[in-house]
C-alpha cells in the first residue's frame, strides 16, 4: 500500500477506476486466487507486472520471441 501510495494511487482509486469496491481490490492485493484485474490495475499503477509484485500467483511467462530478437 505504502508503494501504491508512493505512485499516486490507492486500492480505492484503483476500485473507482475499476467501477468496484475498494473491499474488492484490497481483497485482491491481500488474498491468493483473486481477481486477475485487479491485481493487473495494482501492478500498473506501481509500473511494475503482476509477477514481480505476485510471483506466486502469476508466474513469468517467457517470450521465445524475445530470444529470436536478440540473435539479430
Amino acid at each position: 500500500m505504502a508503494n501504491l501510495r508512493a505512485a499516486g494511487s490507492s486500492y480505492a482509486a484503483i476500485a473507482k477506476e475499476l467501477g468496484l469496491s475498494r473491499a474488492a481490490v484490497t481483497s485482491a492485493a491481500k488474498k491468493p486466487a483473486i481477481s486477475a484485474r485487479c491485481c493487473s490495475a495494482i501492478a500498473e499503477k506501481l509500473g511494475l507486472r503482476p509477477c514481480d509484485i505476485w510471483p506466486e500467483r502469476f508466474p513469468v511467462v517467457q517470450d521465445s520471441n524475445l530470444t529470436s530478437l536478440a540473435k539479430q
